[in-house]
């Protein structure tokens, strides 16, 4: 199932939010967002979701707009590419995310520049001037799948007001709060590594306004 959106995305995926220690309040708003949108049932019977789009970015006093393409399979699987520049009739893409614990990292050139390449980065991975050791090497891919797990959570929060056992999340009610278009419930959001994030919620139509 592809779809293709510009600016905003909005797709459904399978689980059930973990809620931890909660009450009945944050688990209600959890469940009338995703009653909203579509409902457990045809939630769960998704198993995976294609995305394109563009994406701008404020750079200083300029903005850039790129392509981009974003996949997701569950339950550990998630990828996006990121057109990273365009050179005449030159593309050099970057894909991130991962596969279970393991990390993608990969930077595609053309074949006049040498081909498609694997490409970790590892600045600050030791001392300037000395080679990355094996173990350094390792704490900096772990690091780069906790980055792009911690980017998941975001997008599938924001999208599905859920949690994914890959980076399990806990839920609170934070009250409400007042925005020009109306009133909005807010759910206070911790995960691991010390992640958090406040998801806001629209009290009419139980739709995700913002994270």
């Amino acid at each position: 199932m592809k779809r293709t959106f510009q600016f905003v995305l909005l797709a459904v995926l399978a689980a059930e939010a973990l809620i931890v220690g909660q009450g009945p309040e944050v688990k209600k708003v959890l469940a009338d967002v995703r009653a909203a949108l579509g409902g457990d049932a045809n939630l769960e019977a998704v198993k995976s979701v294609a995305v394109e789009g563009r994406l701008t970015r404020s750079m200083g006093g300029r903005s850039m707009t790129n392509d981009f393409e974003m996949a997701f399979e569950l339950p550990d699987k998630y990828v996006k590419k990121d057109v990273m520049a365009v050179m005449g009739s030159t593309t050099i893409a970057r894909t991130t995310g991962f596969n279970g614990d393991g990390l993608i990292e990969v930077v595609d050139t053309p074949p006049s520049m040498g081909g498609a390449m694997t490409m970790t980065r590892m600045a600050g991975s030791g001392p300037p001037g000395m080679p990355a050791t094996p173990e350094t090497i390792d704490a900096q891919r772990q690091a780069l799948v906790a980055m792009n797990k911690r980017d998941f959570a975001r997008l599938t929060l924001g999208m599905f007001a859920t949690s994914q056992p890959v980076f399990p999340l806990e839920f609170a009610y934070g009250g409400q709060a007042e925005a020009p278009h109306g009133k909005a419930h807010v759910i206070d959001v911790k995960g691991p590594d010390g992640f958090v994030a406040r998801l806001f919620v629209d009290t009419k139509t139980n739709l995700p306004l913002l994270l």
